[in-house]
């Protein structure tokens, strides 16, 4: 079918790099469906924005600026409509689950995942937007989750597990306490 209709998962999809709407939804005729991490969050079939992601023009540039080709907004990481992949995903563009959890904050399933195998915490894990394995830690640190933090040093999580780094966990302290300033008395 061409244009746009609805598929299986009952979404209103057409793919603008193929402009097909195909019917398929995940792996199903091996058509998987993912969306951009541009602001319009664009959906497209994985071969297709992988295709463009790798083009000449795209591949030219690093992970981290590779465009929408909709938008030209930073399309990386890729995010899969039919379910991320927890720790391994086959495609170069495309986030797991656990570094997911990590990079956005999403304390209840990174608990599930970690309750399951609490060694997950000091794996690496690879990341999209830098072509290089990271520690959760350093991920959780970076994108501001202190909670995350926290529970990723409850599992274990090695704070010198950065290259032997120690890591700077400056977000797990309470802030200051300001003492009430006498000169504004009245």
């Amino acid at each position: 079918m061409n244009g746009v209709g609805r598929n299986e998962a009952n979404l209103f999809f057409e793919c603008s790099i193929c402009s097909r709407d195909d019917g398929y939804y995940g792996q199903l005729g091996g058509r998987s469906l993912v969306k951009t991490s541009c602001d319009a969050r664009h959906v497209f079939h994985l071969e297709c924005i992988t295709d463009w992601l790798n083009s000449e023009q795209q591949s030219a540039k690093a992970l981290d600026q590779r465009q929408c080709c909709d938008c030209r907004q930073p399309a990386l990481p890729l995010i899969r409509i039919d379910g991320m992949r927890p720790l391994v995903d086959e495609s170069p563009y495309c986030e797991t689950q656990i570094f997911n959890y990590c990079r956005t904050g999403n304390l209840p399933e990174l608990r599930a995942l970690l309750r399951q195998d609490e060694n997950l915490a000091n794996r690496l894990y690879y990341s999209v937007t830098t072509g290089h394995p990271e520690h959760l830690l350093a991920v959780a640190l970076k994108n501001g989750h202190p909670h995350v933090v926290r529970l990723l040093i409850d599992y274990g999580a090695d704070v010198k597990g950065n290259r032997g780094r120690v890591l700077n966990l400056d977000c797990l302290k309470p802030p200051p306490q300001t003492a009430p300033n006498s000169a504004q008395r009245v």
